[in-house]
């Protein structure tokens, strides 16, 4: 696991970039309060998904604008057909965690 920090220091509706070894992971605290994680890669180039336009539940890559599910990582908005893994998150006594290991849907 890794410590994130307060939970308090992520703000509703937005997507904040956080490094756990050697990858980038991107954390979204949805207006509705849900936190999830993924790998911040985008499947189908380059692109950071922590540089995108969160809606919802979905991130739109800035670079072709293919979308993913935040909650399950499926890829919903073509040109990504891959999926996006993702991460489990707890909060604990205020402080957000990712579990290191890869979430079950």
């Amino acid at each position: 696991m890794k410590q994130l920090g307060p939970v308090g220091g992520f703000a509703p509706g937005t997507v904040t970039q956080v490094w756990v070894d050697d990858e980038p992971v991107a954390v979204f605290h949805l207006d509705d309060g849900r936190l999830c994680a993924t790998s911040d890669q985008c499947t189908h180039g380059n692109g950071l998904l922590s540089d995108g336009f969160l809606c919802g539940s979905e991130i739109e890559c800035p670079l072709h604008q293919g979308r993913f599910d935040v909650v399950t990582g499926r890829a919903v908005g073509v040109p990504c057909t891959q999926d996006v893994r993702t991460f489990a998150l707890s909060v604990d006594d205020g402080v957000l965690w990712l579990h290191t290991q890869e979430a079950t849907p």
